[in-house]
């Protein structure tokens, strides 16, 4: 069954895809936090 196969990878790679996500979010915050990002914006 090349469907279920085919189905299983697509799973595979979208779970990949949001792990990398997730760790990249995760990162990102620990290093620069957003309230500070947020803080430094200038206002209009």
């Amino acid at each position: 069954s090349t469907g279920g196969g085919g189905q299983g990878m697509a799973l595979a790679i979208a779970g990949g895809a949001l792990a990398l996500l997730a760790a990249a979010a995760f990162l990102v915050n620990r290093r620069w936090p957003l309230p500070d990002l947020v803080r430094r914006r200038p206002r209009p």
